[in-house]
């Protein structure tokens, strides 16, 4: 019984370890997307209108799943 216990408080901090990084996820992919669009930065391989407006796509529908999960679970 000490040992589930254990395990359940573990797995429980690793649920919650893992929702601090969601929230954190959409900052670290939309700041990517900003510098690999930048020509400053990256010059001729900065990233075409098309791949950038994707890109971006892409990144909010995976922020809105991630807010859809932290809403989930805090509830």
């Amino acid at each position: 019984e000490i040992y589930t216990r254990k395990i359940v408080a573990a797995a429980s901090d690793v649920y919650k370890r893992q929702m601090l990084l969601s929230v954190q996820l959409p900052l670290t992919v939309f700041m990517q997307i900003w510098l690999t669009s930048s020509p400053k930065v990256m010059g001729t391989y900065a990233n075409k209108p098309f791949t950038k407006g994707l890109l971006y796509a892409v990144g909010f529908i995976v922020t809105a799943l991630n807010l859809y999960l932290l809403y989930v679970s805090l509830q």
